[in-house]
């Protein structure tokens, strides 16, 4: 298929398609970047720009903001622990 082979770039190669997990030293390079490190954030910003709403308007707490990152927050802990059971 189209997908397979190469494109000409290491980098492209070495990150590109479903066929192709990356490892070095037994680290999934695929899964750290897309798992790990973006999920990672998504749940320290959701908390971390509620915190700032609730100090930026004094004090006052902004319960959708809350409420949403909450969510992301349940959301993200049952991720991690679907994929550290894979």
């Amino acid at each position: 298929t189209q997908d397979n082979g190469s494109s000409g770039s290491w980098v492209k190669d070495y990150l590109w398609g479903t066929e192709l997990y990356p490892r070095v030293f037994g680290l999934d390079l695929k899964r750290f970047i897309n798992c790990r490190f973006s999920m990672t954030f998504w749940q320290l910003a959701g908390f971390s720009f509620c915190y700032r709403s609730y100090i930026l308007h004094g004090n006052v707490m902004d319960w959708g903001l809350f409420f949403a990152a909450l969510s992301q927050y349940l959301y993200l802990v049952k991720f991690f622990l679907w994929v550290s059971v894979c």
